[in-house]
């Protein structure tokens, strides 16, 4: 005999329709896949919430972990650069101020270029980590 599967208290039956326009849709979507759920379970916990009786979509737990995960890993990621871009840095100004090499203006140059990009993505990362 098969064991039967419990009941769920408040079954989901009803269903309701909704018309968008194309861009409605997307930007739905978008707001959905930001908060880690489907567009149902996006638009259901808005309409709910509209009514006062739920809360606002919120990213699941186990998704907010994993996206803190990756963002910190990034970032990390990001600090390693910045921090061989500035030994290198600090090697050239040592053979400079040692005499042995001269620092040529397009090695600057790709360097500071170099510490803008990383900087620039950094920036970009922890704007999203605080959205």
């Amino acid at each position: 005999m098969d064991a039967a599967k419990p009941k769920k208290a408040n079954p989901l039956i009803e269903r309701v329709k909704v018309q968008l326009t194309v861009d409605q849709r997307s930007a739905l979507e978008q707001k959905a896949d930001a908060a880690g759920m489907t567009l149902a379970g996006y638009m259901r916990d808005c309409a709910l919430a509209s009514l006062g009786g739920a809360r606002a979509p919120k990213v699941p737990t186990a998704k907010r972990k994993r996206q803190q995960q990756l963002v910190f890993a990034e970032i990390h990621e990001l600090t390693m650069q910045l921090r061989k871009v500035g030994t290198n840095l600090n090697q050239l100004a040592h053979q400079a101020n040692a005499g042995i090499v001269p620092i040529r203006r397009d090695e600057m140059v790709y360097l500071i270029s170099r510490i803008q990009v990383v900087m620039s993505e950094a920036s970009a990362v922890m704007e999203r980590a605080f959205r």
